[in-house]
């Protein structure tokens, strides 16, 4: 770790402008201990890019260990940022089951992101947006108008870096995601080119519908393992429901808790990219 933080310190006096060497810098002195000097990394990468989602997420972690609990929670307030709704039955559709069978079916038949349609009990599918049927493409308008919806409801504040950063205009890039069976669930994860992003839940198994445990729910706020942290931070869970949105930025880590089912739970997640 000292010669990373060595070789990342002298990047960062070599291209100062450059976010992605302060960005390593932080999380090397962050898995050394060093949190006053990973803060201070952190605010370099936001110097260069003051929206900057990695930076953001670990500066989120650091401040959870120094702590300063009162600054995790102005940059990850769960309860204000994180929202779910059930969106409006699709113009064309007759019903959300009838919208949610419709878009299983054309997601389902998309490619896999890296090959074509695989066997395996968890696959990820390519860039819907590519050539969307009328079930994505109602899913795109759904999502669009739920985007919309998220910015009018946050409140205004320049010196926050979410808000402030709020994009004009996007474009939505979404994928499916299908697991099967048994899923060990995930590492946690943030989406660094996005502003929003949300997840849709059009098909779930019983056992993640089941209200007894959190198997196969959306846990928001946990560092990834290589960013352990010392404190158990906040986290907020989320049960999945058949029909529903979850929108959150795109700098909360994230990821699936684990669960076992023979059958299928699908969701469509998407980001929405500032351009």
């Amino acid at each position: 770790l000292d010669e990373a933080e060595a070789g990342f310190k002298m990047i960062t006096k070599m291209v100062p402008g450059n976010p992605l060497a302060f960005n390593n810098l932080a999380q090397t002195q962050f898995q050394k201990g060093a949190l006053t000097a990973a803060l201070e990394a952190c605010e370099g990468a936001l110097a260069c890019d003051p929206g900057n989602r990695t930076a953001l997420a670990n500066k989120i972690i650091i401040l959870n260990d120094i702590p300063n609990q009162v600054a995790v929670s102005y940059l990850q307030n769960l309860e204000l940022f994180v929202t779910t709704q059930h969106i409006p039955v699709p113009e064309g559709f007759s019903s959300s089951a009838t919208f949610n069978d419709a878009l299983f079916a054309e997601v389902d038949a998309e490619p896999d992101r890296f090959s074509e349609k695989g066997q395996a009990q968890e696959r990820q599918t390519r860039n819907i947006m590519l050539e969307p049927g009328p079930a994505v493409r109602a899913y795109s308008n759904a999502m669009n108008n739920a985007v919309r919806h998220y910015m009018d409801e946050l409140h205004d504040d320049p010196a926050h870096p979410f808000l402030a950063g709020r994009p004009d205009t996007w474009r939505l890039e979404a994928w499916g995601t299908f697991t099967q069976q048994v899923s060990s669930g995930e590492d946690t994860h943030i989406h660094p080119d996005a502003w929003l992003s949300g997840v849709y839940y059009p098909r779930l198994p019983a056992a993640v519908q089941n209200q007894a445990d959190t198997d196969g729910y959306l846990e928001i706020g946990r560092a990834p393992n290589h960013m352990a942290q010392r404190i158990v931070p906040k986290l907020k869970v989320v049960r999945p429901e058949m029909g529903l949105l979850v929108l959150f930025p795109s700098y909360f880590y994230h990821r699936v808790l684990p669960f076992k089912s023979p059958e299928t739970r699908m969701s469509v997640a998407f980001d929405a990219v500032p351009i």
